[in-house]
């Protein structure tokens, strides 16, 4: 379980580092404090999130025994993109009259029009869950190689009750 939490502390630490070194690559002491400011708040969300889907997700996959780097991957993305969608949909208001204009890629589009989503508001939400659902994978790749790692090092097996060597992901 300690394998766990560290893999969980990793994974979750990754998005609140990335911000702080992008404030510290754009240079001066305002970026930085943005950055770390934005990693703060990345870190209040990220932490449940490992938690409460992140860890339920990997000890489902390890129990069905289909632990590996594409389904923690996928389990990621599905992780990321499910919360994200849920939020922010639907995120206009279903008033007859109510008209949503956004700058998409360069380009004006209507997003919401007399209350209704239209193509491209459903296409912006879509892009969106797809960002959060990339974090989400970023995150469950390195909880699953922090966690490999530390099995490996205690000479743990991947799954319970294996007695095979823990090199990797086998299948029964």
């Amino acid at each position: 379980m300690l394998r766990i939490l560290a893999a969980a502390l990793a994974s979750a630490f990754v998005l609140p580092v990335s911000a702080i070194a992008a404030g510290l690559l754009l240079g001066g002491y305002d970026a930085m404090a943005t950055g770390s400011l934005l990693g703060l708040a990345v870190l209040l969300v990220v932490v449940p999130h490992v938690l409460l889907l992140g860890v339920p997700a990997f000890l489902l996959l390890r129990h069905l025994r289909r632990l590996g780097g594409w389904t923690m991957a996928l389990a990621g993305l599905v992780a990321g993109m499910l919360p994200a969608g849920l939020y922010s949909w639907p995120y206009w208001r279903r008033h007859p009259g109510y008209t949503f204009d956004r700058d998409w890629h360069g380009n004006a589009v209507t997003v919401v029009r007399d209350g209704v989503p239209t193509l491209h508001g459903v296409l912006m939400h879509l892009e969106s869950m797809f960002i959060f659902g990339l974090l989400g994978v970023v995150c469950a790749l390195v909880f699953w190689f922090c966690w490999l790692h530390l099995q490996r090092r205690a000479g743990l097996p991947v799954y319970p009750g294996d007695a095979r060597s823990p090199s990797g992901p086998q299948r029964p």
